[in-house]
């Protein structure tokens, strides 16, 4: 009689481990079975945000614990269109957001401060976030913004120094930028800077509006030798135009952006899988881990630009008797240019 209760205990903790072990599984396949939704807000008619947000499906693609919500402005420009979608956005049961760019980041990060929004939000393709106010500190950026963040391409090397060293024999170069676009003046000064240091003349070009890019630099561009223009500068959708100008008065053009794939002969910009892949990283952090956007830092990228050398631009623009081989060797063999070494691409 004295074993029955031992016999019972026995198979009442086997049956109470057989249906915790039940229950366990079910929470782990509802967990697994969970899709979170995000939304990716952005504006599709800009070569940068086109390529960073096609990269970032591209890598969420396969992960079936996500489904992604679009919600696109026509323009960067466009505030008012740009802050009606934002609204619309929050009034969602999107889980969580991806901005891309600069005015999609703060004007997302702003009306979700002044609505109170719990929804994070993880931001990319914005230079200084804090000090743009973005965020209120790269540390601990309150509010539910976060992100990754990359300095810009003039905090290692200046995009001048690298067209000098690929086209040593420049003496007169052309730089617009658009005169609203944050902090061009400061870039445009150490342009200027750099290029006197090697005996080189910068012309800056102030353009009001980024519209009128293309009238105002034909009207010059046959005055130089050279032209260049900066990184999240607002002229980067004319950067195709001013690659053809470019290409009818063989001047070269050195653009800090995709919009002139195969019409410049130099460019230099993001790896866009790399920050998408950045970003992605961050969205399951905050998802999984529960990590509070408001002290979760931001992430500082390492640099991640590419230069690419298009053979066919280079002998349209002035360049037709650069040795390729020879210039790469140069760069490669420059520890100055560390940074390139290996992420220079000829096509």
């Amino acid at each position: 009689m004295d074993k029955l209760p031992r016999v019972t205990i026995v198979l009442l903790c086997g049956a109470l481990s057989i249906y915790l072990s039940i229950v366990v599984l079910s929470y782990i396949k509802h967990i697994q079975a969970k899709k979170y939704s995000i939304g990716l807000v952005w504006v599709p008619s800009r070569a940068f945000q086109e390529q960073l947000g096609t990269n970032f499906m591209r890598t969420i693609k396969h992960d079936k614990r996500f489904i992604l919500k679009e919600f696109s402005a026509p323009s960067t420009a466009d505030l008012i269109a740009l802050n009606a979608i934002c609204e619309a956005a929050l009034d969602t049961d999107t889980d969580i957001f991806l901005t891309i760019g600069f005015n999609c980041a703060k004007t997302l990060s702003q009306l979700s401060k002044k609505r109170k929004s719990p929804k994070p939000i993880v931001m990319c393709g914005v230079f200084e976030p804090a000090a743009r106010d973005v965020v209120d500190s790269l540390e601990r950026p309150g509010g539910s913004t976060t992100g990754i963040y990359d300095a810009g391409p003039y905090t290692i090397i200046h995009p001048i120094d690298i067209l000098l060293a690929l086209k040593p024999e420049a003496k007169s170069i052309l730089m617009p930028y658009v005169v609203t676009a944050h902090d061009n003046e400061n870039h445009v000064y150490n342009a200027k800077r750099i290029a006197l240091s090697h005996g080189v003349q910068v012309t800056p070009l102030p353009i009001n509006k980024a519209e009128d890019a293309l009238d105002l630099i034909g009207a010059i561009i046959s005055n130089y030798d050279s032209i260049i223009y900066l990184e999240g500068d607002n002229l980067s959708p004319y950067g195709g135009g001013i690659g053809k100008l470019a290409s009818q008065h063989g001047v070269t053009l050195f653009a800090s952006s995709p919009d002139a794939d195969g019409t410049a002969a130099f460019t230099y910009y993001v790896e866009f899988a790399y920050i998408a892949q950045q970003a992605y990283a961050m969205i399951q952090k905050i998802i999984f881990n529960k990590e509070d956007p408001a002290t979760t830092p931001v992430k500082q990228l390492t640099s991640s630009r590419i230069l690419t050398i298009n053979t066919n631009c280079c002998a349209q623009q002035g360049m037709s008797h650069v040795n390729i081989r020879e210039t790469i060797k140069s760069i490669q063999t420059n520890s100055y240019f560390d940074i390139l070494h290996n992420r220079i691409k000829v096509v």
